[in-house]
């Protein structure tokens, strides 16, 4: 008799747990992301050492260079100014869709906004600057440092993610992505401004002219893209989730690695450079399938 009793309980004992192990939560399957964050700065390029020679006339009339006219002294009156350039943090923003076919491989296209403003500076490294009239090349210099320049990037990247936790409330992720990246403006051209000793005669107001030290003839494009990320997604209801992911965005940029000419042209090369960026976003869950109940 004590054996007939005690087999139903050992049943029902050891049925219940496996009967909650295989209960499940929902999977979310095609789900879209709208997310923002900052990404860190770097430094870019620096130039030690640019002559800059004394512009030969004034009010915004320049015909060449200064010379010396001594007999001690020959060529241009110059100036040699330090130019550095680094990539300040900034803002990125992206947006992307993601479709799971099974519960932990999905497949990811994303469109990603970069900001890169510029943190430029100058310095004159053979102090006193020469005699001017117009303070031209200071003035030139001081300009280039409070410019703020910028420009920035658009890529569009298609990749794979892989979650560890797809049904349950937090789940941790890792993605890898390759495209293309689109700038709206180069990294290398540097120039300042120069209010001259002139005035306009239809404002009043005094000239100003841009002295172009380096010209980007050629800036880029176009370039490849690489994009890592590893975060986590939160249930928030059954049809929203909240993100948070630390990422890497990996760019090519072109730097400066030479003093420019009298024409404005330096030696210049393209660098790999990595934008560690920290996002949250917001998941709206556009498909999912419900987990086991039994």
């Amino acid at each position: 008799m004590k054996l007939l009793v005690s087999v139903p309980i050992v049943f029902a004992l050891v049925s219940a747990p496996l009967a909650l192990q295989a209960q499940e939560g929902d999977q979310t399957n095609l789900v879209l992301s709208i997310y923002g964050g900052i990404n860190a700065g770097h430094s870019l390029w620096s130039i030690a050492r640019q002559p800059i020679c004394v512009l030969l006339g004034g009010g915004g009339n320049y015909t060449s260079c200064e010379t010396f006219k001594t007999p001690t002294d020959s060529g241009n009156v110059s100036d040699t100014l330090a130019f550095a350039r680094d990539v300040s943090s900034s803002l990125l923003l992206g947006a992307a869709v993601s479709y799971f076919p099974n519960s932990h491989i999905g497949f990811q296209g994303q469109i990603y906004y970069l900001g890169l403003s510029f943190d430029d500076r100058c310095r004159n490294v053979g102090a006193p600057y020469q005699p001017d009239t117009e303070n031209k090349n200071q003035q030139l210099c001081d300009s280039f440092g409070g410019t703020g320049a910028s420009a920035s990037a658009v890529a569009f990247i298609g990749g794979i993610t892989f979650r560890a936790a797809p049904h349950h409330t937090i789940s941790p992720y890792l993605r890898a992505g390759v495209g293309i990246t689109t700038y709206t403006g180069g990294t290398l051209s540097v120039s300042g401004e120069i209010v001259t000793n002139g005035t306009d005669p239809n404002t009043g107001q005094p000239i100003v002219v841009s002295r172009a030290v380096v010209v980007d003839t050629t800036p880029k494009t176009t370039s490849w893209t690489l994009q890592f990320g590893a975060g986590f997604t939160a249930r928030l209801s059954p049809g929203y989730q909240f993100r948070i992911e630390l990422q890497d965005a990996i760019l090519p940029l072109e730097r400066l690695i030479g003093p420019a000419n009298d024409f404005g042209q330096a030696p210049h090369e393209t660098k790999i450079y990595h934008h560690i960026g920290l996002t949250v976003g917001l998941d709206v869950v556009l498909e999912h399938k419900r987990g086991r109940r039994y």
